[in-house]
């Protein structure tokens, strides 16, 4: 399995021979350099993690997009999730996380994503504070929001850390809107030694193999 931080919230999972996107928010000019999508998933209509002409351009003829009924409003392929719901595809399973918005003037909903696919979890929370439907998720590998505003501060992150229980744990949401490698790197800066070697900081565009990861921190 490998996981490319795109940038802010996007997210590339190759898996099973498969293409996953989450909130893809792609400059137009490298949008070429990528694999045709099998499955994007929308997590909110907010333009910083929904972009019309990506999801176009990333969809593949056979694929499948799912997210919240904002997003589905403004584009017809998109197949609506409500919040619990499970949607079970040939080569993963998704389900829909509730979540809790931060921040003032809202106005649209917003969905968290657990994915199942080659054995391994996934967590994506999404533009949200801490829930108790989060403890004990104990996921493969946790996309955690740092950057502040609409998502949670590194240090509110940080405590997130010891509910969730994640092996493997990647800063998103920072670099471009809100927050910056500063906090990404505070996270890894508060954790304690054994948890600093499940930390990965990625560069904006930077894959990493999730199995390698694995091996390595279970020695």
């Amino acid at each position: 399995m490998q996981i490319t931080w795109l940038g802010h919230a996007g997210i590339q999972i190759i898996a099973n021979h498969k293409a996953l996107y989450l909130d893809p928010v792609i400059d137009t000019y490298f949008l070429s350099n990528y694999r045709k999508a099998d499955l994007i998933l929308i997590s909110t209509a907010d333009t910083d993690h929904f972009s019309m002409e990506c999801v176009r351009n990333l969809m593949s003829d056979a694929g499948f997009i799912c997210g919240t009924a904002e997003a589905a409003s403004l584009m017809n392929s998109i197949s609506s999730l409500r919040t619990n719901e499970v949607r079970n595809f040939e080569f993963c399973k998704v389900k829909a996380m509730p979540t809790k918005p931060g921040g003032r003037n809202r106005q649209n909903s917003i969905l968290g994503f657990l994915i199942n696919i080659e054995d391994k979890t996934i967590y994506y929370p999404g533009d949200t504070q801490y829930l108790q439907e989060m403890n004990g998720l104990k996921p493969d590998v946790l996309l955690l929001p740092v950057g502040g505003t609409f998502s949670p501060t590194a240090r509110e992150a940080y405590e997130w850390l010891r509910f969730i229980e994640p092996k493997i744990v990647i800063p998103i949401h920072y670099g471009r809107l809100d927050g910056t490698i500063d906090d990404a790197n505070e996270l890894l800066s508060l954790a304690p030694i054994h948890l600093q070697k499940r930390i990965r900081i990625l560069k904006e565009k930077e894959m990493m193999d999730v199995d390698l990861i694995l091996r390595e921190i279970s020695i």
